[in-house]
């Protein structure tokens, strides 16, 4: 997903930028985690995935690599890819204990 706005300056349009998911490092190394360990197990390379799931396979070694930022697009084509999904849920104040 690509985000543009039109700059106030006239001839000067702020430049394109990409939506991104920035994330604490547990949960980007258990989705990258995962993410290895479901591909090895359906006998998978990092190149048949990156094919199977219309991404490169740079994006696919950074995600395996828990690369602390992603496209949230992307990084959802490969769990859909693998048979996985992204499960959402609120945090509930007080319940760290």
């Amino acid at each position: 997903m690509q985000i543009t706005s039109k700059s106030s300056r006239a001839g000067s349009p702020r430049p394109k930028r990409r939506s991104t998911l920035r994330s604490d490092s547990k949960l980007v190394n258990e989705i990258a985690e995962r993410v290895r360990k479901t591909r090895v197990a359906l006998r998978l390379t990092q190149s048949d995935l990156a094919g199977l799931s219309n991404t490169g396979i740079r994006f696919i070694i950074d995600l395996e690599h828990g690369k602390p930022t992603l496209e949230l697009g992307k990084a959802i084509d490969v769990l859909t890819t693998l048979g996985l999904t992204l499960r959402i849920e609120s945090i509930q104040a007080g319940s760290g204990s």
